[in-house]
């Protein structure tokens, strides 16, 4: 009896002997990891949980650990490559510097936008996004900076365009419940963390308005942190 040739059986066999291959034997043992700058990735050991993942039809995309790594390096997961037999690349993307925080000992951190900080060790300071903090020693965590998020929001507002101005006439000095700002002229204000906008537009208006130096005596406190301004003339 003549035996009939079936070639669609035999190539959905191929295909699915195919995919189980792809599926259970090939699996993910080398990582590389790579940034928009083309340095290779802090502590690129946090990815070692990816290892072991099937190389096909994983969703890395939405992978918890990778994704995890990003938000605690201040990344953005952007591609990824496979590469057989069993390599997967990593490609992310660095968040642009929001500002830049300097200390009173002239260190200076670039902050981004979500509030993680990197130091700037050689790099040109950038005059425009940059503010003057005096940092206290909690805030510096291995050799990097943490700020609380009332103030990384504050400082967000204090260096936007707006306030260009007067953020070159001050150094911010962070308390636990509010800011006080050392005007160049000598006076000090008080700031609460909450309203940033609503309260720098008052201090901003305030110290660069002209009927100021026309007062009998010299302001030399200014107080926001209630509903209406207090100006006080004696320290």
């Amino acid at each position: 009896m003549k035996r009939s040739f079936h070639p669609e059986l035999i190539g959905a066999i191929l295909v699915i002997s195919l995919a189980t291959f792809l599926t259970f034997f090939l699996r993910v043992q080398t990582i590389t990891c790579v940034t928009t700058s083309n340095d290779f990735c802090p502590n690129e050991k946090d990815l070692e949980e990816v290892k072991n993942e099937r190389l096909f039809f994983s969703d890395f995309m939405a992978n918890e650990v990778i994704l995890a790594y990003a938000a605690k390096h201040d990344l953005r997961f952007s591609t990824y490559q496979l590469r057989l037999p069993n390599t997967l690349q990593l490609s992310f993307e660095e968040n642009p510097m929001a500002y830049q925080v300097e200390s009173d000992t002239q260190e200076r951190f670039a902050v981004s936008q979500i509030g993680t900080a990197k130091p700037l060790h050689d790099l040109e300071p950038d005059t425009n996004k940059l503010v003057i903090v005096q940092i206290p020693e909690t805030y510096l965590q291995a050799n990097t900076l943490v700020l609380p998020e009332n103030l990384h929001l504050f400082l967000l507002e204090l260096t936007t365009a707006e306030y260009a101005r007067l953020n070159k006439m001050l150094v911010v000095v962070p308390k636990s419940d509010f800011i006080e700002l050392q005007i160049d002229s000598g006076m000090r204000a008080f700031l609460p963390y909450e309203q940033p906008k609503q309260k720098l537009k008052q201090l901003q208006q305030i110290v660069l308005s002209e009927s100021l130096t026309e007062l009998t005596e010299p302001v030399r406190e200014i107080d926001l942190r209630f509903d209406l301004p207090v100006l006080r003339t004696q320290q």
